[in-house]
């Protein structure tokens, strides 16, 4: 390769107004409006649509580290949340099969929860529960033990939330 001659060309773009150097690419920042707002956001929506109408079905998402799990989970969430003004110029704004409905989205941070036995972390993924019930005041339909099994207090929370969006969303 010609180093010396990209180099150059490089100059020569910067001077014609082609490169910016004021252009900040938002590392570490997990907020689809964000990206979008500093127009480095890769459209990802078609995915998303196709993982909606896929009815009934649970997805694992594993990336690398630093590989856009977070945002492409905001993304998720502000589309279920149905925020289509951010979308405008995306695919699935673009579709218009989608109905663009709300739906209620439980967010489970692992990093925020006790991890120093198992014990802590049953304990502290059912605090979490709670307040995700809490938050979509479900709190006094549904009666909580830290001591109880988490698998069983999420699916109440599910079932809730389900019910919930029936009448709400």
């Amino acid at each position: 390769m010609n180093y010396k001659k990209e180099e150059k060309e490089l100059k020569i773009a910067e001077k014609s107004g082609g490169i910016s150097e004021s252009v900040q690419i938002p590392i570490g920042k997990a907020s689809v409006k964000q990206m979008i707002d500093a127009g480095f956001y890769a459209d990802k929506t078609p995915y998303i649509n196709k993982l909606f109408k896929d009815d009934g079905t649970y997805f694992f998402f594993i990336r690398p580290r630093r590989f856009g799990k977070s945002l492409l989970l905001d993304t998720i969430d502000q589309i279920a949340k149905g925020n289509k003004a951010l979308f405008k110029g995306c695919a699935i704004y673009e579709d218009k099969t989608y109905k663009w409905e709300k739906y209620p989205v439980i967010w489970l941070n692992f990093s925020e929860l006790a991890k120093d036995n198992p014990t802590e972390l049953k304990k502290s993924l059912n605090r979490k529960l709670y307040d995700i019930a809490e938050l979509f005041e479900l709190h006094d339909k549904i009666n909580i033990s830290v001591e109880e099994a988490c698998e069983d207090y999420l699916k109440r929370v599910i079932n809730l939330l389900n019910k919930l969006a029936g009448s709400v969303f």
